[in-house]
């Protein structure tokens, strides 16, 4: 991911990560529950300790981090590195579990839940879309 490497400082767009690899989870394994993605690791053939330390990790650095939220936690410096090598090497990681993913799939071996994006025609982001202006500039 270009964001970790394009930052001048360890972990400039840490937050912005972790919450793009976090979705990934999110999109792959039916929703943001926990137990959901560990279900969908364990058929991945992924171990409890792996699941844990690294899948999992990216979860929780979501919920914790700047990223998806207002600035809920401020990093030391020591902090920023140890969460840039964490970033650094979880990649790897997740794009094996990605080639995985798409040759089993690809075979029949696992079917990842469908998304279904269904909404109604005048749901909450329908009305706020709809009615969305700016003022004229004098």
């Amino acid at each position: 991911m270009w964001l970790i490497e394009v930052g001048s400082g360890p972990s400039d767009f840490a937050g912005e990560a972790v919450v793009n690899l976090a979705k990934v989870l999110e999109a792959l394994f039916g929703g943001d529950s926990r137990d959901e993605m560990r279900t969908g690791l364990h058929k991945c053939g992924y171990d409890d300790g792996i699941i844990e330390s690294v899948f999992i990790s990216v979860a929780v650095l979501r919920s914790k981090l700047d990223a998806a939220h207002v600035r809920l936690a401020a990093l030391n410096g020591d902090e920023r590195r140890q969460l840039q090598v964490f970033l650094d090497g979880v990649l790897g990681y997740f794009r094996e579990l990605l080639a995985k993913l798409v040759g089993d799939v690809e075979s029949g071996q696992i079917v990842l839940p469908s998304y279904e994006m269904n909404r109604e025609d005048d749901d909450e982001l329908a009305i706020l879309i709809s009615g969305l202006s700016l003022p004229l500039k004098k």
